[in-house]
């Protein structure tokens, strides 16, 4: 789901508080999870640093005027003006923050080769210019929005605007006919409030955080290795020394006249692991592949023939036994590992 913000939702939110409500910090967290892909183009970043300018003068205006009622009326309590500038810093480095953290937040540049397009609608008053009216900050949008959705191939968008005069026709849940004439890609969306009330249950299915985890994720075989050895690795022993008690010391030498003996094995090391694949079946990660496992063994025989006194199984040599198992597990979307499975175990080598 990709979407892109219009200034007017921030609208004395520059920082994704959310007023009243926490709908726009929600939105905010849907892209720090990768739910949601939230792009703003710079246009829209710089008129809000400029609001956001505009309002801390005004805030300064009003304590100016304080300060000079409490010095007339010999009342100590002066406030202290706003460092604007600084301000204006903390605002920056908030933007910056999101850039270079969230990997779906996305500010979009508004390209110079924008511009020939953008006056042509001036001047033939295309929308989202009308009569009477000067809009080339959301001709920019529009123009910037637009081509990020056509050029990337991007689906399900949404732009998020309560300017539905410039932006929408008669509904204003769709983008002005002739702005569909640029793109169809676009649904319109007039709150962050509204968005979360629409769309907030389809975004947070533990379904939809199982793909985007899935998607984040390099699943290779380091990363199943990983999880292998902090959850499993115990139980494929134990699977793993069963099969070693029911071979025969033929199943290791080869020999057919090791007709009746025993082999023991003591877990030796954990080698590789491939044949890694995946599927995501509702909230679950199923993981497959095979693990290559060692084992050290000793093979002994019936000793037919003993002595009295003698073991009734002699020792006839050691190896390594190298398996192959089969296995799959399941990781929920925070990378909580569930259950394995162990469908096949196969003698792979001896060493």
């Amino acid at each position: 789901m990709n979407i892109f913000l219009d200034s007017c939702v921030l609208h004395e939110d520059y920082f994704f508080i959310g007023k009243g409500h926490a709908s726009s910090r929600k939105i905010l967290e849907y892209a720090e999870e990768g739910l949601i892909s939230l792009y703003m183009a710079d246009v829209v970043r710089l008129e809000l640093r400029r609001q956001y300018e505009k309002e801390l003068e005004e805030k300064n205006k009003v304590i100016n005027k304080h300060n000079k009622d409490t010095d007339r009326l010999k009342i100590e309590d002066s406030i202290s003006i706003i460092n604007v500038e600084e301000q204006l810093d903390s605002f920056d480095e908030f933007y910056d923050n999101l850039i270079y953290n969230v990997d779906n937040f996305i500010i979009l540049p508004c390209k110079d080769e924008f511009m020939q397009d953008v006056l042509k609608r001036a001047i033939y008053k295309s929308k989202p210019f009308s009569e009477g009216k000067s809009e080339l900050k959301d001709a920019l949008i529009w123009k910037t929005y637009f081509e990020q959705a056509e050029q990337n191939g991007l689906d399900n968008c949404i732009l998020l605007t309560n300017n539905t005069t410039d932006f929408c026709g008669k509904d204003k849940s769709k983008i002005h006919p002739e702005l569909a004439l640029d793109s169809q890609k676009f649904k319109v969306i007039n709150s962050t409030f509204q968005f979360i009330k629409e769309l907030g249950a389809e975004i947070e299915t533990p379904e939809r955080r199982m793909v985007v985890y899935a998607e984040r994720t390099e699943i290779d075989e380091e990363f199943v290795l990983n999880h292998i050895e902090e959850s499993f690795v115990d139980r494929i022993i134990k699977h793993t020394e069963k099969v070693i008690e029911g071979m025969n010391p033929c199943d290791v030498f080869d020999n057919d006249f090791y007709m009746d003996g025993y082999v023991t094995g003591s877990y030796s090391e954990t080698l590789c692991c491939n044949n890694v694949s995946y599927e995501v079946i509702g909230d679950l990660l199923y993981i497959y592949g095979k693990l290559s496992i060692a084992f050290d063994s000793e093979s002994y025989v019936y000793n037919a023939s003993r002595d009295k006194g003698e073991d009734h199984f002699h020792f006839v040599g050691d190896a390594t036994l190298i398996f192959d198992v089969t296995f799959s597990f399941d990781v929920d979307h925070e990378g909580i590992d569930g259950d394995i499975e162990i469908s096949d175990t196969t003698l792979q080598d001896v060493c």
